[in-house]
């Protein structure tokens, strides 16, 4: 059977379809291309798709706790306590409390409470300051948790740890951690008493301090 060709002929991509010389549809062939500023365009967004593929789980952050940028000395100590002054007298102006630091380098705030719900909203207070506040996590402070809170008479006392202070070995979990060694170096059949004495529980020295 002879090959009979369509008489509707199908011009390629690059053929200019208006002309009608054969040769003349060719000098447009340039029109077929892409246009190039919606190349760019579309290069710009599959980058952008690109970087927003690299952060489905958010930013890097290393494990462990933070350290902080520069070391803080005890030199920062007025700084410190200076810093939580402000703090606290922007938010609880209306209590009365005093601020300072022991022979220790810690830092002690006691304040004069008589309601309960001041001392509940006080002690939810001073966690979230803690843990959240840029300046105080900046001085990377760690609380004294037998002094956390501690209420006497009406009285409720914070104790906070510079960096560069070591926490007492008598604090709860410390002093959980040495029971549980001291138990097991006697099951071993050692002497405890080579373990050596704990040491005494930490003074309270804003304790003999008036408010006014």
């Amino acid at each position: 059977m002879p090959f009979n060709p369509n008489m509707n002929k199908k011009l390629l991509k690059f053929e200019y379809p208006f002309q009608d010389h054969k040769d003349e549809r060719f000098v447009y062939g340039f029109l077929s291309l892409d246009d190039p500023y919606e190349v760019t365009k579309d290069e710009r967004l599959r980058a952008k798709w690109i970087e927003e593929a690299k952060l489905l789980y958010g930013e890097f952050k290393p494990s462990g706790p933070q350290k902080p940028l520069a070391y803080i000395s005890k030199s920062k100590l007025e700084d410190i306590v200076e810093t939580l002054k402000k703090l606290l007298l922007s938010d609880w102006n209306d209590v009365n409390f005093v601020i300072g630091t022991n022979p220790n380098d810690q830092i002690e705030i006691k304040f004069d409470l008589e309601a309960d719900d001041t001392r509940q909203g006080l002690h939810a207070y001073m966690n979230t300051m803690l843990n959240t506040h840029d300046e105080i996590i900046r001085f990377c402070l760690k609380k004294l948790p037998r002094y956390w809170g501690y209420r006497e008479d009406n009285f409720v006392y914070y104790m906070l740890t510079p960096p560069w202070v070591k926490m007492f070995i008598n604090d709860v979990i410390n002093q959980t951690r040495a029971s549980n060694q001291r138990t097991a170096m006697m099951m071993q059949g050692h002497n405890v008493s080579m373990i050596g004495q704990p040491n005494k529980i930490p003074a309270l020295f804003s304790r003999d301090i008036n408010i006014d």
